[in-house]
């Protein structure tokens, strides 16, 4: 049973307060009880706050107020709980637990966590909807000894970041690729399937799933994966033009164009430090493998055929649409973008130079399409990226927030180009002046992460 449950049906909100008068103890008041007599309570219960639990003694006393729950200070120091926070607070079997505790993990070191903090604030902006404790921290901080994470703690009086060491929490929000290590294995061990966004896939993973999906198959450019040069050429000889990609690159990096005719191969690519678009003429043999070289023995590729993407005033457009679970775990549509390549590039990401628009007006613009034509269309892509979806659950624990590249070529044929659940980069709803989608998308990611905490 879950108490603080109003007429209403909304869950009443508490305070923990500092007791020093008592230890190993929680007072409270017999009025947020409701209907669960105190005959029903025994003087023992099980404290729970995110993974960690403790029996505590449990008194109760109408000299505290209906909106507060006093904890001796010893459990305070000794779970690390947070006085500043509004908690929600459920009853089951004896065991009471205080939450939600939730936790992003944002980054892989400490030192990106430090320089990007301020940034996590968008994932609070509507605290008041998630409440309880929420916990930035970075992979490099969990320390599998002591069962503690050092971290920022949010604190929404000031609307800061606070440091401190805490346990760990109910649910986590994950941010980063995920890998087989020990450290990946303890999470899930304690924490189970209460990890959002666990485990991460790469581009061949979902090439491989979807092309046995016969809803998902025809929508797959031709895809292969490669580790020579004489794959490279035997595909680009046959599809003319394709785009090599890193398997697990994000935001367009190492992204490389190819395009062959019967006297050479032009490799076109944006180099990031230079800020740059690089076009290679590769007119001989040698000068096409000593090129792939450098990037294949680096890490693992695939190649795929490009598609002939619609265009406007020579640049290339494509589309990125936004989908995250909400509170219940509904797959919901929060909104398509589109983006239009810099001139003369192979790629439209926003970080080389391309230019981000409202993807509605965009779609039915190019498309020309008439009103009916329109919702049509826009309805067959969100099915068509809800099926996705699914068949990604198929293979993952949890995967709630993901970021949809589309294609659409000139016969108005779509593409799924990829998709990525490696934190996606949502902040294309403000270069699109659309602010308030990026806003929903980070409310719902963390609703959904409190959803997984039972919450």
């Amino acid at each position: 049973m879950r108490i603080f449950l109003s007429e209403s049906g909304v869950y009443s909100v508490v305070r923990i307060l500092r007791d020093k008068s008592t230890t190993n103890c929680l007072t409270i008041n017999p009025n947020l009880l409701h209907n669960y007599s105190y005959s029903k309570l025994c003087s023992e219960i099980e404290l729970k706050y995110g993974c960690s639990t403790q029996t505590i003694q449990i008194q109760q006393s109408m000299n505290v107020d209906d909106n507060v729950v006093l904890l001796s200070e010893d459990l305070i120091e000794q779970f690390a709980i947070s006085t500043y926070c509004n908690y929600e607070i459920q009853l089951n079997n004896n065991k009471l637990e205080i939450g939600p505790y939730l936790g992003i993990l944002a980054f892989p070191t400490n030192h990106e966590l430090l320089r990007r903090l301020n940034g996590l604030k968008r994932y609070v902006t509507y605290y008041e909807e998630i409440k309880g404790a929420v916990l930035a921290f970075s992979f490099e901080a969990i320390n599998t000894s002591s069962d503690k994470i050092k971290g920022f703690l949010y604190n929404p009086i000031s609307n800061k970041w606070e440091k401190g060491e805490y346990p760990l929490p109910n649910s986590i929000f994950n941010k980063i690729p995920v890998d087989t290590n020990d450290k990946w294995n303890y999470l899930v061990k304690n924490l189970g399937i209460n990890i959002c966004n666990y485990p991460t896939f790469n581009k061949w993973h979902m090439y491989e799933w979807f092309q046995h999906n016969p809803k998902l198959k025809d929508t797959l450019p031709s895809t292969q994966l490669v580790d020579r040069s004489n794959q490279i050429y035997k595909f680009i000889k046959k599809y003319k033009n394709a785009y090599l990609k890193p398997i697990g690159g994000t935001f367009a990096n190492g992204i490389i164009k190819l395009t062959y005719n019967a006297k050479f191969v032009t490799a076109s690519y944006y180099k990031k430090d230079k800020k740059r678009h690089i076009i290679k003429s590769l007119n001989t043999k040698k000068k096409f493998n000593r090129f792939l070289l450098k990037f294949l023995k680096s890490e693992k590729y695939l190649i795929q055929e490009a598609i002939d993407l619609i265009q406007h005033n020579g640049s290339i457009i494509d589309f990125r649409l936004i989908f995250v679970k909400d509170k219940e775990g509904t797959w919901k549509d929060l909104g398509l973008f589109s983006r239009f390549s810099a001139k003369e590039s192979s790629v439209s990401n926003i970080n080389a130079g391309g230019k981000a628009f409202h993807g509605d007006v965009t779609l039915k613009d190019a498309l020309k399409l008439s009103d009916e034509q329109f919702k049509l269309f826009r309805n067959n892509l969100s099915s068509t990226c809800l099926e996705a979806a699914k068949e990604l659950e198929k293979h993952l624990h949890h995967c709630g927030n993901l970021g949809f590249d589309i294609g659409i070529d000139k016969t108005n044929q779509l593409w799924i180009i990829e998709i990525n659940n490696e934190d996606p980069d949502h902040r294309i709803a403000i270069t699109a002046k659309k602010n308030h989608i990026l806003y929903q998308a980070r409310l719902f990611n963390m609703l959904y992460t409190k959803k997984l905490a039972e919450f």
